[in-house]
């Protein structure tokens, strides 16, 4: 039996993390939470997603700063991030592609697009 993609959703909000972890839960992915960066850096490193779904404004350590992290160590070269942001943050997606985002999503979510950019970014990694 394959193993069901891990995915890790790294976002302070919890009104937009829950009903998106549903959401992927009932697609069949194995999904881990964290609310800041420093969490979202322990559970990387403990569980090693397949993606990263990665707000830019997160408190202890924003989004910028868990990118170069993760991106500077081997592990997580190949595990595709994808930015998810406001709109008032897109001025800032630029440097994230730089610093290793695979893709961005502005909100508001629409899941249906947003579940098309994640089976992309996961195939493009088999």
């Amino acid at each position: 039996m394959m193993e069901h993609p891990k995915v890790l959703l790294v976002d302070d909000e919890i009104d937009f993390v829950l009903p998106l972890k549903d959401g992927l839960e009932a697609q069949g992915y194995t999904v881990f939470i964290a609310g800041d960066g420093i969490t979202a850096l322990e559970i990387a490193r403990r569980e090693i997603p397949q993606l990263i779904l990665l707000d830019l404004t997160l408190p202890k350590l924003d989004g910028h700063g868990v990118l170069k992290s993760l991106k500077s160590e081997e592990k997580f070269r190949r595990v595709p991030v994808l930015v998810i942001t406001a709109q008032e943050e897109i001025q800032k997606l630029a440097p994230t592609l730089e610093e290793g985002a695979d893709s961005y999503y502005v909100k508001p979510l629409k899941f249906d697009v947003l579940l098309t950019l994640i089976r992309t970014l996961l195939n493009s990694r088999r």
